[in-house]
């Protein structure tokens, strides 16, 4: 180690710093361009005219202040709807960060043409995130765990209730569901263990045949006897 700073000695330097901080070794010009303090007054005409200001040539990189970390872009309004400052979604970068991140929705801004600002946060991750910009990336405002069902499956009863038939042997079985979610093509309805009465994984549900009632004998998956 003696050696090594001896030789060392004539063409290295000490940096300090006034605060501590998590080091990123490039600056990029967006230092003073994009901070937390203008994202509280940024419209979606300013987002779309940011540009870096020139670096230094001495900079060596930048010290990040904090551990909170803010993510900004611009989507239509008509997906904004209902968002609510505080609220929790999901971020998911394309390329670079693999893992989807807890974010907190820090402000909404206005309707500017058909475009929202969108302004997020988050207080984690901030290790894998210094060398990042811009990015794609998918925001992820709900989502839906439960079990596919075909729309063509699903019925509603005499008594008004919505559920499936599902082939039990070769009796036709009444299931109810709670749906969640219309994916376009099918349902997302949701898994309730607590009964041997409810979908569970695995059961065949029946599609497409008619005049269906609980304990009909049916020939087989989707026909009727």
């Amino acid at each position: 180690l003696t050696r090594l700073q001896a030789q060392a000695a004539t063409d290295t330097r000490a940096i300090t710093a006034d605060h501590a901080g998590t080091y990123s070794g490039v600056a990029d010009g967006y230092e003073s361009v994009l901070t937390p303090e203008k994202l509280q007054t940024m419209t979606a005409q300013d987002y779309n005219a940011v540009t870096p200001e020139p670096v230094p040539e001495n900079a060596i990189g930048k010290l990040i202040r904090g551990t909170t970390w803010y993510y900004v872009t611009t989507l239509p309004a008509s997906e904004l709807k209902g968002v609510k400052e505080g609220a929790s979604v999901q971020l998911l970068f394309a390329r670079d960060v693999y893992d989807q991140m807890d974010m907190t929705v820090e402000r909404v801004g206005n309707n500017e043409a058909g475009y929202r600002l969108l302004v997020l946060s988050c207080n984690q991750y901030i290790q894998n995130v210094t060398l990042l910009r811009q990015q794609s990336a998918d925001v992820v405002f709900a989502s839906y765990s439960g079990l596919r069902v075909p729309k063509d499956a699903v019925r509603v009863n005499e008594n008004g209730k919505t559920g499936v038939y599902i082939l039990e042997g070769a009796v036709a079985r009444w299931k109810p569901i709670n749906i969640l979610h219309d994916n376009g093509e099918s349902y997302v309805a949701a898994l309730d263990k607590s009964s041997t009465n409810n979908l569970w994984p695995g059961d065949e549900i029946i599609v497409g045949a008619k005049d269906l009632y609980n304990g009909k004998v049916v020939s087989g998956y989707g026909t009727e006897q």
